[in-house]
């Protein structure tokens, strides 16, 4: 026995306080097994998100985000028409007499690698038969679990489940199986995102939880249309731990990108080295072979456009590629950073001019057009709210206004504003060989 005495723990961060710099929330849309569709709400504890929504790739999403970046989250549940379901028929290895299948009408509330050992064998319906689970491919494994006289195995809080007929389970058999997680359909995400823009809450960029075929990212792209917010997306899932149970899942790419990207200042390149590695992420086997796409050792989905993963020769992790964006050849927004910027200018035009409008404006009484100090009243005002919201981010912009508009009969003035953004470095090219100082005299 322990000797009597107090242990003490502190817990800090009980009271969800967002740190002061948390600006905007990370939208999040997609599929989970509690909560209420359509109805967006912010959460900055990862135990209430978890207690709202249940379980999912949205909670898992949220979870991950909050327990890594520690900055607010804006969660939107979506339909999912295309329900859980198991991949093919389970794997049995080592096989008694029992037959094993799936459990009718279950469906999966999430992607998982389920793997079930048997420790001790016996006879179905009688007790003493042990075994232990896993949801990640046996990566990390539960306690020894009593089937008892059960004909029915039942993973906690995932909707994966097994009937055992009649018959024997030997020692050692084991289970194994993918399954894949309740997806929306196009209709259905377009609602969850309509809904998170008339939420009062302020948001930058919007995240689907699921893999976006053509159709999703067609539905996505319509709806995020603005000048104001942006949105991430993904089609391939890596080895990511999970921010609810610790557990490691496949998950989207876009899980580590869109949670880096949502975790920064607008002028950020996530693909900063000096920034750190991907939490949580592997691409790698247990052995450290490749086992998920890395851009360094297969080049080409960068160049399709595609925000991948990578590895870098001199540092140890997972890093993103490039933030990359679906723009045309030729586009000024080839990387996120450039995106995000320009959407921060343009909020800054549109609130700051907005104060203008509708106010009496002298006109010259000689050309009928708005005064030159009126105009320029205006080009100073835009100018230092420009100054204010680009603050650090290695970016200037400016408001040029037209001289010649007739407002007396249109009622409207034209203008433009231009940014300048950041330059990025990404090659170098260096020459490096010996010197000899001797050769070097005069």
């Amino acid at each position: 026995m322990s000797q009597p005495g107090i242990n003490q723990t502190e817990t800090d961060g009980a009271l969800g306080v967002l740190p002061e710099n948390g600006g905007a929330a990370f939208a999040l849309a997609g599929c989970c097994s509690g909560g209420t569709l359509n109805q967006p709400a912010a959460f900055a504890k990862e135990s209430d998100v978890i207690a709202a929504l249940g379980v999912g790739p949205l909670v898992e999403a949220a979870c991950y985000y909050i327990a890594n970046y520690r900055r607010p989250v804006l969660v939107c549940k979506s339909g999912g028409a295309t329900a859980g379901a198991y991949v093919s028929t389970p794997t049995i290895t080592g096989a008694g007499t029992s037959a094993i299948t799936v459990t009718a009408a279950t469906a999966p509330y999430d992607d998982y690698d389920v793997y079930i050992v048997f420790d001790v064998g016996g006879t179905r319906g009688t007790a003493g038969i042990l075994y232990r689970w896993s949801l990640d491919g046996g990566q990390n494994m539960s306690q020894q679990t009593a089937l008892g006289t059960a004909t029915v195995i039942a993973l906690p809080n995932s909707n994966v489940s097994y009937d055992l007929a009649a018959g024997t389970i030997l020692a050692g058999q084991t289970i194994s199986q993918r399954t894949t997680a309740p997806c929306p359909n196009a209709t259905e995400l377009g609602d969850a995102i309509d809904a998170v823009k008339a939420s009062k809450i302020d948001w930058e960029l919007l995240m689907p939880t699921c893999p976006l075929s053509a159709t999703l990212a067609d539905a996505v792209a319509a709806k995020i249309a603005d000048k104001r917010h942006a949105w991430v997306g993904s089609v391939r899932m890596p080895d990511l731990t999970s921010g609810v149970s610790g557990r490691k899942y496949r998950r989207p790419v876009a899980f580590a990108i869109g949670a880096a990207e949502a975790s920064v200042s607008q002028e950020i390149d996530i693909a900063d080295p000096n920034r750190g590695t991907l939490p949580g992420v592997s691409i790698t086997d247990a052995r450290g072979n490749p086992k998920h796409h890395d851009e360094s050792l297969n080049p080409g989905l960068d160049d399709a456009r595609f925000s991948v993963l990578r590895t870098w020769d001199d540092f140890q992790g997972v890093y993103p590629n490039r933030p990359r964006l679906f723009s045309s050849a030729g586009s000024d927004f080839y990387i996120m950073p450039m995106r995000r910027i320009l959407n921060l200018i343009h909020r800054t035009a549109k609130l700051t001019v907005t104060k203008r409008l509708n106010q009496p404006t002298e006109v010259n009484k000689k050309t009928g057009y708005i005064r030159e100090q009126d105009l320029l009243e205006i080009e100073v005002l835009c100018g230092a709210a420009f100054s204010a919201a680009l603050a650090g981010k290695k970016t200037s912009a400016r408001l040029a206004l037209s001289r010649t508009d007739n407002v007396l009969s249109t009622h409207k003035i034209t203008g433009k504003y231009r940014g300048l953004p950041p330059a990025y470095i990404e090659l170098a090219d260096l020459d490096g060989g010996f010197e000899n100082p001797a050769l070097n005299l005069v």
